[in-house]
């Protein structure tokens, strides 16, 4: 007897831990949408202008006509008061 109510509470426990519950959908997601780029119809892009920026190598024509070794000291001493600390 005490064999059968083991087995007969061994089969109730496998069949309540057997029962299938519902499944559950995991909540949507929002799918997210790349931005677009959006311009006026009537309107071509347009590259913007490039300005070139002077370089040393511009410079050095002038630098070669207006200071000599005589002036070399003055010319320098007007550099240097020019930038600021």
């Amino acid at each position: 007897m005490r064999h059968s109510l083991v087995t007969a509470a061994l089969l109730i426990a496998a069949a309540t831990a057997c029962e299938q519950k519902p499944k559950t959908d995991p909540a949507p997601t929002a799918t997210v949408q790349p931005a677009r780029e959006t311009l006026p119809a009537n309107v071509d892009p347009q590259p913007a202008a490039v300005e070139q920026v002077p370089v040393s190598e511009d410079f050095e024509e002038q630098a070669t006509r207006e200071i000599t070794a005589e002036n070399l000291d003055s010319e320098l001493q007007k550099l240097e008061q020019e930038i600021p600390e």
